[in-house]
């Protein structure tokens, strides 16, 4: 049995049922035929729109969108298909009336929107179809759809612009205040260590070294002042003792004393310590005086205190009041001492905080450049897609109306349909052969029944049967040959699309 479905069976079958993929053939190109004149015909209308470039060159204005073509197109394709703006072009321009009230209107942008075809050409043209039943509407839909992509990529950069200039006021303001900020801290900064700043060091260092050169000074005079104050001591000691002395000596100590509290209530408040020490003084003193015996009027009165008695003890407190103002002068140049080596030790770390300060200040100060260049470069842009001076789709070829439909092509589909038919004879004369099995050869009956073929009689072949042969194997080629062409140019067509 397997050799009965060999090359040569096969073969055979398509030279006895020869007629088959003929009467096949020619119905299949009839029935395309009918089917071509009997489908609607729907004409297709193009538009093409040139992309033109900015007017002004981009060394001046630089542009905002700066995506490619393609992608633009596309975006702005993708908001055009929206059903809003379809169902506005269907309504607009009346499609579909016969069906608009019984087709739900998604189905309806569905249609258009398979019924529009869109083709980028380059970097600078983009080619805009539509399909229609009507020919006029085919061209007016093309040449809307194509209006439709112009508005709509204007107003997408007009957006884009004002949304980039928007967004770079925001961020302008905020650098703005971020910078006032720290001017702000800088300015607190100075003001609350203006004399421990670098800039102040070397004066600071000067005033340091002048205290302590007076600080020096003072302290010589101080030691100079204790020795003549020994040296007083030491001559006042040296005195001959009067009687007297002890009298009158002690109203004079007082008097001295209180001569020095006025003194010191000429330089000092009340609440000074030395003004509250001189006044404990003086009270002790008159307290003292108080307790001592009433001189005897009628006694005879006392020698006073010699003359340079008295003048030493008015060297002597004038040399105290003298060490009392040095030694205040000390502690206050040592105050200021202490003071300025402060102001020197705290000058580099006030330096590297300054420095910190001021490299912040510095990177605020040149992002919100950055952003003002951009800002006012955003703003030329905005100006220019108000103006319609930058990047705009110009129609380049508006749509007419087609004068020919774009399909259905009868060519392609009688190609197709013979290809077809062509096909179905010769898979028809095969199950024919299949299902109605017969003997034609010795090796057929001896394969199916394993029997040996004693004799055979050949045909009988006559001058008629010669003839009709022949015209069979000639129809049996140009079938095959037809059916060839056509079935390779319905593989073509289909590739093609």
């Amino acid at each position: 049995m397997e050799q009965i479905f060999n090359i040569q069976t096969l073969l055979g079958s398509l030279r006895r049922l020869w007629w088959l993929p003929i009467v096949t053939l020619v119905a299949s190109i009839g029935i395309s035929w009918e089917i071509t004149r009997k489908m609607p015909r729907f004409y297709q209308a193009s538009t093409l729109v040139l992309v033109e470039p900015q007017k002004i060159p981009s060394n001046y204005v630089k542009p905002i969108v700066t995506t490619p073509i393609e992608t633009r197109i596309r975006t702005v394709q993708q908001q055009i298909y929206s059903r809003s703006r379809i169902e506005a072009v269907i309504n607009d321009y009346n499609l579909y009336p016969e069906v608009r009230d019984q087709v739900p209107m998604e189905v309806l942008v569905a249609r258009v929107t398979r019924s529009i075809r869109l083709q980028v050409s380059g970097t600078n043209t983009f080619k805009i179809w539509y399909e229609d039943k009507d020919p006029k509407t085919a061209a007016i839909v093309a040449n809307a759809i194509a209006e439709l992509y112009i508005k709509e990529n204007v107003d997408a950069r007009r957006r884009e612009a004002r949304g980039t200039t928007g967004f770079l006021g925001v961020q302008l303001e905020q650098r703005r205040k971020d910078l006032e900020a720290k001017e702000a801290e800088l300015a607190a900064f100075n003001r609350l260590h203006l004399e421990e700043l670098p800039a102040q060091r070397d004066v600071n260092f000067r005033m340091l070294d002048g205290l302590r050169v007076r600080h020096q000074v003072v302290s010589d005079d101080i030691s100079k002042e204790k020795d003549r104050k020994i040296v007083l001591e030491g001559e006042l000691a040296s005195l001959p003792e009067s009687g007297g002395s002890a009298g009158p000596s002690g109203f004079t100590q007082l008097d001295t004393l209180r001569q020095e509290l006025v003194e010191l209530r000429g330089r000092f408040t009340e609440s000074h310590p030395d003004v509250g020490a001189l006044k404990r003084q003086i009270a002790q003193l008159e307290a003292d005086l108080a307790a001592r015996p009433a001189l005897d009027p009628n006694a005879a009165a006392r020698p006073v205190a010699s003359l340079r008695e008295q003048q030493l003890r008015q060297q002597i407190a004038d040399s105290e009041l003298k060490l009392k103002d040095l030694t205040r002068e000390t502690e206050r140049i040592q105050r200021d001492i202490v003071t300025y080596e402060l102001r020197v030790s705290n000058a580099p770390r006030n330096e590297q905080l300054l420095l910190a300060m001021k490299r912040d200040y510095d990177i605020l100060q040149g992002a919100y450049q950055d952003l003002l260049r951009n800002m006012q470069q955003a703003e030329m842009a905005e100006t220019l897609e108000q103006e319609l001076q930058g990047e705009q789709f110009i129609v380049l070829d508006r749509a007419v109306p087609p004068g020919a439909p774009f399909k259905p092509q009868p060519t392609q589909i009688i190609m197709i349909g013979s290809a077809l038919g062509m096909a179905l004879g010769v898979l028809l004369a095969l199950l024919m052969d299949l299902l109605l099995p017969r003997f034609r050869t010795e090796d057929e009956l001896a394969a199916a029944y394993a029997i040996p073929v004693l004799a055979s009689i050949p045909r009988i072949a006559t001058a008629r049967a010669g003839r009709w042969g022949f015209l069979r194997r000639k129809a049996v080629v140009g079938t095959g040959v037809a059916g060839g062409l056509a079935l390779l140019a319905a593989l073509l067509v289909l590739w093609r699309r």
